[in-house]
């Protein structure tokens, strides 16, 4: 899966992968710190990005979330440019309520 769309985008694609693998490979190490996860190629996902993780011989599956919008809604600005989506991020990702709030969003 490529992070494309047709059309103009107001955020890079290869600024919010990257952005998202390094918060995941982040997170990892925080959970395993020293146990030399590796990230895998990402999976399709249209809400979140979603990589493979493997940790100690064992496959697991990450996903990182942005704003709790579609990745092509951030591509196309709906959240504002790059700089604005990632001020916004910090306080998201920082939220003691997050997946709480995100489910209440979806249903």
């Amino acid at each position: 899966m490529t992070l494309t769309t047709s059309g103009e985008t107001a955020v890079s694609a290869p600024l919010l992968y990257e952005a998202s693998r390094r918060a995941i490979a982040q997170a990892a190490e925080d959970l395993w710190p020293g146990r030399g996860a590796v990230l895998g190629p990402q999976c399709p996902g249209v809400t979140s990005h979603v990589c493979q993780v493997q940790v100690d011989g064992e496959e697991l599956y990450a996903k990182y979330s942005w704003l709790s919008s579609s990745l092509v809604s951030i591509l196309r600005g709906a959240r504002g440019a790059w700089a604005e989506v990632q001020e916004a991020q910090e306080p998201y990702v920082k939220s003691v309520d997050l997946v709480t709030r995100r489910e209440l969003q979806h249903l």
